[in-house]
C-alpha cells in the first residue's frame, strides 16, 4: 500500500510543478511563432458566438431565472387587472 501511495504523491508533485513551469511559460514566454503572433483577440460576434454554444448545453441557469422572472411579471400583472373585478361567488 505504501508503494501506491508513494508514487500518487510523486505523481501529485509532479503534475504541480509541470502545471506551474506550462503556465509560466503561457502567460510570460515569447511568441516564437510569427501565425501565433498575428493572431488577434475575440471580436464580439465570436464572443456572442461562444456565449450562444454556452446556452445551448447548458440552458437551466438562465432559463430558470428568466422564467421566475416571467412568472412574477404576470403575476403582478394579472393582480392589477383583477384588482377591481367583483369577486364571483361558488
Amino acid at each position: 500500500m505504501s508503494g501506491t501511495a508513494f508514487l500518487a504523491g510523486t505523481t501529485l508533485v509532479l503534475g504541480a510543478a509541470y502545471t506551474l513551469w506550462l503556465v509560466k511559460r503561457v502567460i510570460f514566454g515569447e511568441i516564437a511563432n510569427d501565425k501565433v503572433a498575428a493572431l488577434s483577440d475575440l471580436n464580439g460576434r465570436e464572443f456572442l458566438g461562444s456565449r450562444a454554444a454556452r446556452l445551448g448545453r447548458a440552458p437551466g441557469r438562465l432559463m430558470a431565472g428568466a422564467a421566475a422572472r416571467c412568472h412574477a411579471g404576470l403575476d403582478a400583472a394579472f393582480s392589477r387587472a383583477t384588482a377591481g373585478s367583483p369577486k364571483i361567488a361558488p
